[in-house]
């Protein structure tokens, strides 16, 4: 009866919200929700569903809590450096040769949060454009929570947002008052804030580029594969979506065609006229009728984005396939890698992400040990295992790799450098390590 009530519950969210809580990550939503709302630790699931369904989703306190325990991931300026920089030196500058004669563009930013993403790439896009003046920008950034929207239109931050942003960046594009940091006009300028649904817009074959980082932790696959068809829409022909790294598992609308460079994968709106373009890229797997593609075609489109003599390019295929939710042929080049060399850890590591993605815990935590085993500084495996472990109630087992975790991270203080590099959080990390509860996702 209490998974009846539950099922109610998670339909009542996902009518609002738009975000489905996955069995996977059920016990993850209710950790979260249990230690943070009153209102739910009094009332049973279905009391609770009535609770909620009688109140504004826009302006009641408990729906901002559930909005705030939806959208968990970071935001800060400059977050991700290496996916930064593919922005700034790829995709950004093909956008403005794209659109140099028209000197137009419209970006929108999906699941904004308080704003610190929008106004990154208005930094970007500016510091590019000499002429911007002469250019008809528009930066749409929306989010669901509408405190959120409501912070990011005041565009002031404090020390928290700057993790990893040096003096002079933040000299160039604020200025400092009392305590706090408000974003320079010139860069507000090009942005409009709205508190948005993403299944709601109506955005059609005018958007130059979409971003859409860490929006899908809590989605299922036809959540994702609902919103990735608004963005396919929305998007001019030959356009651009970026998301963040490993979060797109399942199908894909045939439009948006994935491709890879300098290890970073973005999504293009492709104009399909060629009978012999895919006609869905999906999962292989005993329950989804596997695609009717020219298989010639695929292997050809594959070829041409990788060498598939090294492990490297195989790998590079594998996280491809696994972003476009085929993860049994993400496996197989994952098996294919690990024959070639048993000790690859980024590809023992992709295999246990895999795993986990499809409940098969057992294995996955296999998989994590091994990456430990074979590449004791890989932290993802820290984080990855520690909160399998907690989510399968082995506390004790959690509890050392935590310790383990949090020793290296202590004590290394290259290893240290090299994560916040990479455009990690290194005060997460630590709280991560320290709080035998936390889970990471």
């Amino acid at each position: 009866m209490e998974e009846i009530f539950f099922s109610h519950l998670s339909n009542l969210i996902a009518e609002k919200t738009g975000v489905r809580i996955g069995e996977n990550k059920k016990e993850i939503f209710l950790k979260s929700l249990f230690s943070k709302s009153n209102i739910a630790t009094k009332l049973n699931f279905e009391k609770y569903t009535l609770y909620l369904k009688e109140r504004s989703v826009q302006f009641d306190a408990e729906w901002k809590l559930i909005f705030q325990i939806l959208n968990i991931s970071e935001t800060y300026f400059f977050r991700d450096k290496t996916q930064i920089d593919f922005l700034k030196y790829t995709i950004l500058p093909k956008l403005i040769e794209k659109n140099r004669d028209q000197k137009k563009i419209k970006i929108w930013i999906a699941g904004c949060s308080t704003g610190e993403e929008a106004y990154t790439i208005s930094f970007l896009i500016q510091d590019l454009l000499l002429d911007i003046r002469s250019w008809n920008i528009q930066i749409l950034a929306t989010d669901i929570n509408f405190d959120s929207i409501e912070k990011a239109k005041k565009a002031e931050y404090y020390n928290w947002s700057f993790r990893g942003v040096d003096n002079n960046t933040i000299q160039r594009y604020f200025d400092f008052f009392k305590d706090k940091y408000i974003v320079k006009p010139e860069y507000r300028f090009y942005i409009k804030f709205i508190q948005e649904n993403l299944l709601s817009s109506f955005l059609r074959n005018e958007v130059d580029f979409i971003l859409c980082r860490n929006v899908f932790i809590y989605m299922e696959k036809n959540i994702i594969y609902s919103i990735l068809d608004v963005f396919s829409k929305a998007l001019k022909d030959n356009s651009f979506l970026v998301t963040g790294h490993n979060e797109i598992n399942g199908n894909i609308p045939v439009e948006l065609s994935p491709n890879i460079q300098n290890g970073n994968t973005f999504y293009q709106k492709i104009i399909l006229k060629n009978e012999n373009y895919p006609l869905k890229l999906e999962a292989r797997t005993n329950k989804i009728k596997p695609s009717f593609q020219d298989k010639k075609f695929k292997q050809e489109k594959l070829n041409t984005l990788i060498n598939l003599e090294s492990e490297s390019s195989l790998l590079n295929k594998a996280l491809i396939l696994a972003d476009s939710g085929e993860t049994l042929e993400a496996k197989n080049q994952c098996k294919k890698i690990l024959y070639i060399n048993p000790k690859n850890y980024e590809a023992n590591y992709l295999m246990g992400q895999i795993l986990e993605s499809e409940s098969n815990f057992s294995e996955s935590i296999n998989y994590y040990q091994r990456v430990i085993s074979i590449n004791q500084k890989y932290l993802e495996a820290y984080l990855s295992l520690a909160s399998l472990l907690t989510l399968t109630n082995k506390n004790l087992e959690s509890k050392e790799i935590r310790k383990k975790g949090l020793e290296l991270f202590t004590n290394d203080e290259t290893l240290r450098k090299e994560y916040e590099t990479k455009g990690y959080s290194l005060n997460s990390f630590e709280s991560f390590f320290k709080d035998e509860t936390a889970t990471w996702v």
